[in-house]
């Protein structure tokens, strides 16, 4: 059974999709672990960093992880977008069993769980540069 070319394309872009997410995931994840490690590097007595500087690298950790929530919503809405497209499709139905909203569901609990974690810290992490 040959799926036709509007399947195809809504495949192919549902990975698409897929990999932008986990992408975006992964240099989210990174640029919150090197403010972290800067910050917490600058409460030790080998690297110092001025009390302002720090303020403002924390409020950036803050920024970004806001700006995380932003990316993986988006990218979770056309992901979603996407694979409803191709599990639309009749050939489709016939050969495959619907993933979904499940799996994406989960995966944005994770990464609201993640984010979570990250913003805690930068709260905390603000709580003590303060006093």
């Amino acid at each position: 059974m040959s799926l036709n070319e509007r399947t195809m394309a809504a495949l192919e872009l549902w990975k698409l999709a897929s990999q932008q997410l986990y992408s975006r995931f992964s240099a989210m994840l990174v640029a919150n672990s090197i403010l972290l490690t800067i910050i917490g590097l600058s409460f030790t007595d080998t690297f110092t960093l001025d009390a302002n500087i720090r303020i403002w690298i924390i409020w950036a950790g803050i920024v970004v992880c806001i700006a995380w929530i932003i990316f993986m919503v988006a990218g979770w809405k056309v992901e979603s977008h996407y694979r409803k497209e191709f599990e639309n499709d009749e050939g489709v139905k016939e050969l495959t069993i619907k993933i979904g909203d499940w799996r994406s569901i989960s995966f944005l609990i994770g990464i609201g769980i993640t984010i979570s974690v990250f913003l805690t810290m930068y709260f905390f992490l603000l709580s003590k540069t303060n006093t």
